[in-house]
């Protein structure tokens, strides 16, 4: 999270290895056709799936959006537009697109109405409709706690910042700008540019630090801080409260589409189609409901979440 120099007979560059975040549109167009309307007798199976037998799998044309990615790496999805919209119906159809990620776990009765809690968002084709979508109506899912730039900022440090790694540095070559009691041999500090400490410094209002929480030192040119453990698990906390439990990573292996029509809807497609199939010369042709979506997700490939020294020479 950013560069520091350090003093010695050698120039080395001291760089927090963090992770890239790439951010990704990608559309996808989506064909469904009707099942359970063959049946000689209606049995109440009738529903609508993927035209293509690739995109009823699990996952389907959905992580195919991630192929050729590596195995760890993941993605964060930023939102869901709905582009077009084709519903040859003469009813409504809600279609679902079920576990785009894994949930966040509700703390109020109203956030459980949200997709970040329910991993589902549904898209609503309107009977004989053939459209562009246009406006705020585009707008299928966004996240409801973080905006872009936090999630961008954050997303793949949630482990460094959790689970902070500490520097031990010598006591007596620390030049500590607050005075502690200390009758220790080695401090255990933590570097400036370390993702911890950023997040202490974008979020210092909030987690209110008092005197001696934080000790800022400096040893052979850098910056180092000494934090007391209270206060680091506060902060740890903090983050996981109202950052880390809202990154929802998502490879979209599970993801899949599902429809649920009533009862009523699936008897009057039924019967209409055996009517037709009564005096047509040949099968009769299907209803189709098709629709286009756009994502946008920032695909995270991890860093080392370490420091990297790398010898260099000044230009």
């Amino acid at each position: 999270m950013g560069l520091t120099w350090s003093q010695s007979q050698e120039i080395f560059l001291h760089q927090w290895c963090n992770p890239r975040v790439e951010p990704i549109r990608k559309t996808i167009t989506m064909r469904m056709i009707p099942t359970g309307l063959e049946q000689d007798k209606f049995d109440g199976t009738v529903t609508f799936i993927p035209a293509t037998k690739d995109d009823r799998k699990k996952g389907g044309a959905f992580a195919r959006m991630l192929e050729g990615i590596r195995d760890d790496e993941r993605a964060v999805l930023l939102g869901v537009y709905l582009l077009v919209v084709h519903n040859e119906c003469e009813f409504p159809i809600d279609v679902q697109l079920c576990q785009l990620f894994d949930p966040c776990s509700a703390l109020q009765e109203e956030e459980r109405k949200h997709p970040d809690f329910t991993g589902h968002i549904t898209i609503v084709c309107d009977k004989h409709v053939s459209t562009v979508v246009t406006g705020n109506d585009r707008i299928l899912y966004r996240p409801q706690k973080l905006n872009e730039a936090m999630i961008e900022k954050y997303a793949g440090l949630e482990h460094a910042i959790l689970n902070p790694r500490s520097i031990q540095l010598p006591h007596d070559k620390g030049k500590e700008e607050e005075q502690e009691d200390n009758d220790n041999d080695i401090l255990e500090v933590f570097a400036e540019k370390d993702p911890l400490i950023e997040f202490i410094v974008h979020t210092k209002d909030a987690l209110n630090p008092q005197r001696g929480d934080i000790v800022k030192m400096e040893a052979e040119g850098a910056t180092y801080y000494q934090i007391k453990d209270q206060y680091l698990q506060s902060v740890r906390q903090f983050f996981k409260d109202t950052i880390g439990d809202y990154i929802l990573y998502t490879r979209f292996e599970d993801t899949h589409i599902k429809v649920d029509l009533p009862r009523a809807v699936q008897e009057a497609l039924w019967n209409k189609y055996h009517m037709k199939a009564k005096h047509a010369a040949k099968a009769t042709e299907l209803p189709n409901v098709v629709f286009t979506l756009e994502f946008s997700y920032l695909l995270i490939s991890p860093g080392e979440l370490s420091m990297r020294h790398k010898k260099t020479a000044l230009k």
